[in-house]
């Protein structure tokens, strides 16, 4: 997936079809040519392929605290995106930025061995009318072999294994502009980027956040 991640990749898309000229729609280059659309290569966001490492260790129910007592983390850099038809062979602090809209999905996973979870897959679920009953029952009521008595069992189906949170955000990356001064500020890109860069090499954002009163919830 690195490899093919358009990070480093160039990339295909359906455009201006017939039945929506708007629309970016069909992600194979046969359907796109039967609906009258226009298969166009994207080209890469040049920038270093995705990571994909393990995740850290985190306790069983304490939301994401890893073994330091603290919410585990991911140090990410955010991407820097050129504004169309720049140079790339100059430096990077030389290169004139453009807004972006990105999109970040987090997916939140639960790992518990209470079922075979590298046999159980979605034709276990339950279903009354094949006679399918789930191996994941919510506080069942286990016979103990005693005339009219059951022993129930506290389970939260909810704590199992699973994709427990999925999230998506929508956010703009924004390139940093210089403050605003009295006089005359035209001059060469050079001598401006310069100037950008000489400002914010001195200077760094910090990104605050809060914890609720349960954990991150």
């Amino acid at each position: 997936f690195q490899q093919e991640s358009q990070n480093v990749h160039t990339k295909n898309q359906c455009r201006n079809t017939q039945d929506c000229p708007q629309c970016v729609r069909y992600n194979n280059k046969k359907q796109c040519d039967e609906h009258n659309g226009n298969w166009v290569t994207i080209a890469s966001h040049n920038v270093p392929a995705p990571q994909c490492i393990q995740a850290p260790w985190s306790r069983v129910n304490h939301l994401g605290n890893g073994r330091n007592g603290q919410a585990n983390s991911y140090n990410w850099t955010l991407p820097f995106v050129p504004k169309k038809g720049a140079n790339l062979d100059i430096a990077l602090a030389n290169l004139e930025g453009m807004p972006s809209r990105c999109v970040m999905r987090l997916r939140y996973n639960i790992s518990t061995d209470d079922y075979d979870a590298w046999r159980v897959n979605a034709t276990f679920n339950q279903n009354n009318g094949q006679g399918i009953q789930s191996p994941v029952q919510q506080n069942p009521n286990v016979d103990l072999g005693a005339e009219n008595q059951a022993l129930r069992l506290a389970i939260n189906t909810a704590q199992f294994g699973r994709t427990f949170q999925d999230r998506s955000h929508a956010f703009r990356i924004v390139p940093r502009k210089l403050p605003e001064r009295s006089g005359n500020r035209e001059g060469s890109s050079s001598l401006l980027a310069q100037e950008s860069t000489d400002f914010f090499a001195k200077r760094t954002l910090y990104n605050i956040n809060v914890r609720g009163k349960r954990g991150n919830i």
